[in-house]
This record gives structure tokens, C-alpha cells and sequence, in this order.
């Protein structure tokens, strides 16, 4: 076991045997996640964390030339805020990827998922704000565009064995950015 694991397990026993002398009756599970991250924060082991998650953006050729390998690859990190949601209380968290697009999290075990921050609002008001077809686009349906606010980037479970370290992108299309509802009908650029 590498020496860095080694204290970060060491913290993590303390903070343990920390919450259960804390717990009462009166306790909530949020009181003692709030004490099991002071505590850590005490320990220098600020660091720590059980969910890493990279997101990049992949950004499409659209020009009128024959691409390069390295036009066709084009892809940034999508540094910002995001929507980490508790899946079993359906509670939202805002959190921030940084300038390398990754987001650290640490979580108690359960169901998550991270969502884009503009898909936060009810169905009726992304739908309406989205579908904005113009006189070059064809809309592909209200189902299309439910199924696009539903999805999110990344679902996901924590639990004691396993510590979450993933890598996502999205990406846009021509035209239509990143709406996937929508198809351009041109005029095309030459």
C-alpha cells in the first residue's frame, strides 16, 4: 500500500470512530458527512476524494476543406458548473470542473449522476427554450427532446470498494450546436 493510501485510510478510520462518538438520536446524516469533512479538512487530508470525473468537449470540423486528422480531433476541456444529482432523494448539488474539466467529488455511497446546468429547469421550460427552429432547421419531436433533458452526462454508484475515476465527452454538430433535436437544412457555407 503506497504511503499516501496508507494516512488517507488512517484519516478516514479516525473520522469514523469520529461520527459514532458524534452520533445521537438527533443527528442527521448530513450533520455527520459535515463533521466526517472537518474533520478530513483537520487532517490535511483535504485532497481527498472517491469521485474524479474528467469532462471534454469534443468541438466538430466544419469547414469546407478536406480535414486533418488533427482538425477532426479537436476536443477542450469543459471546465464550469454542473448538476451532481442524489438519485435516491433526488437532491441537486452545483459543482465546479476545473481549468482541466475535473470535477472531485466525495460522496457517501449511493446513486448519482451529473447533469449540464442548462438542463435544470422543468421539461416545459427547456422544451420551449430550446425548440427555436427557424427557418433552417426541422424539429425532430417533442420525444427527441425529452429524451435529450433526461439524459445525463454520467450516472454513476459509490460505494466502499470502488472509487469512481472516469473520463466523458460530449460534443456539438454543425449547425445545430449541441441540440441533437434538431436538423440544419441548409443553405450549406461553399
Amino acid at each position: 500500500m503506497h504511503y499516501k493510501h496508507s494516512l488517507l485510510l488512517t484519516a478516514i478510520l479516525l473520522v469514523l470512530s469520529a461520527c459514532s462518538s458524534v452520533k445521537n438520536s438527533t443527528s442527521t446524516n448530513d450533520e455527520l458527512t459535515d463533521v466526517k469533512i472537518e474533520i478530513l479538512e483537520e487532517m490535511g487530508a483535504i485532497e481527498y476524494h472517491n469521485v474524479e470525473v474528467q469532462v471534454m468537449q469534443h468541438f466538430p470540423y466544419c469547414g469546407g476543406a478536406a480535414p486533418t486528422e488533427e482538425m477532426m480531433n479537436q476536443y477542450s476541456p469543459a471546465s464550469g458548473n454542473y448538476i451532481l444529482v442524489n438519485k435516491v432523494d433526488s437532491s441537486k448539488t452545483t459543482v465546479i470542473a476545473d481549468s482541466t474539466g475535473t470535477i472531485y467529488l466525495f460522496l457517501e455511497n449511493g446513486e448519482y449522476a451529473i447533469r449540464q446546468m442548462f438542463k435544470d429547469m422543468s421539461f416545459e421550460a427547456f422544451y420551449a427554450k430550446n425548440n427555436d427552429n427557424g427557418n433552417s432547421f426541422t424539429s425532430r419531436g417533442i420525444d427527441c427532446y425529452r429524451k435529450w433533458w433526461e439524459k445525463n452526462l454520467l450516472d454513476f454508484t459509490v460505494n466502499d470498494t470502488t472509487e469512481v475515476k472516469t473520463k466523458i465527452t460530449f460534443g456539438s454538430a454543425c449547425f445545430t450546436g449541441n441540440n441533437p433535436c434538431l436538423i440544419y437544412n441548409g443553405p450549406y457555407p461553399p
